[in-house]
Formats: structure tokens, C-alpha cells, sequence
């Protein structure tokens, strides 16, 4: 009797571990999908304070998806809102060092910050780890006008 109550004990303290496994496979880019979708439509109607709510709910479900953290931080940008924009793309760098897209956010930022220096070396990050991607090349050439 003394085994079984030990028994249950262990089982009973395993069981929220057990299940949190379980349902951490759920939190998954499928279940971000519908947030992600609604924060684009949001988006698209101009209503950014709710679609940054979808993409923030979208990032927490998809914890190593970089795009809601983009999308967040570009929508935070269009808010006016800076620094929480660029803490949307420093996460998304921290869960993809080669995020290219986060990486050109970031740079936008920074130079709107006056942080020129900061802005070319997330640029020459960008284009290290995406030599074609133009969108970084046009970054880093309006970069350079502003640095004169």
C-alpha cells in the first residue's frame, strides 16, 4: 500500500510536466496561422492597434516563427510606437539570426533614431546573410544618403 500511495504521488507530480508536453506541440505555426491572418486584414482596414494585438497573440503561439515578429514590429513602427518596434525585431533576431526582414526593420529604426552606425551594421548583417535581397541593398543606399 505504501509503494502504490509513493506511485501516485509521482504520477500526480509528473502529470502537469506530462501535459505540458503534451500541449506545447499545439503552440504551433498552424495555430498562429489564424492571428496572422486577421492581423494582415486588420492591416489592410487600418486598424493596426488591433492587428498588433493578432500578431502578438500569433508570435506567443509560434514561439521560433519570425514573421509575426516582423509584422508586429512593422506595425508597431506605423503606430509611431519606435522602441516597441524594435524590440518586435530584435526578438524576431533572436529566434533567427538570419532574419533578414527584422534585420532591415531594425535598421529603419535605428536611423530614424538618429543610431546611424547601429542601422548599417544590422544592413551589412542582412545583406551578409542575403547578398540579393534587394530590399536591403535599397535600405543600405538610403542609409548612406542620410549618413551624407
Amino acid at each position: 500500500m505504501k509503494r502504490l500511495l509513493e506511485r501516485s504521488t509521482q504520477i500526480a507530480t509528473l502529470l502537469p510536466v506530462l501535459l505540458g508536453i503534451l500541449f506545447a506541440g499545439a503552440c504551433t505555426r498552424e495555430s498562429a496561422a489564424p492571428h496572422l491572418a486577421r492581423g494582415n486584414v486588420l492591416v489592410n482596414n487600418g486598424k493596426l492597434t488591433e492587428a498588433a494585438a493578432e500578431y502578438r497573440e500569433a508570435a506567443r503561439l509560434s514561439p521560433k516563427d519570425t514573421v509575426p515578429r516582423e509584422r508586429l514590429g512593422d506595425t508597431l513602427y506605423d503606430l509611431g510606437r519606435k522602441d516597441e518596434a524594435l524590440a518586435a525585431y530584435h526578438s524576431a533576431i533572436e529566434v533567427d539570426q538570419g532574419a533578414s526582414t527584422a534585420r532591415i526593420g531594425a535598421a529603419r529604426v535605428l536611423a530614424d533614431k538618429g543610431d546611424l552606425g547601429s542601422a548599417q551594421a544590422e544592413l551589412t548583417q542582412a545583406l551578409e546573410r542575403s547578398p540579393s535581397n534587394l530590399y536591403a541593398r535599397l535600405s543600405r543606399g538610403n542609409l548612406y544618403l542620410k549618413m551624407g
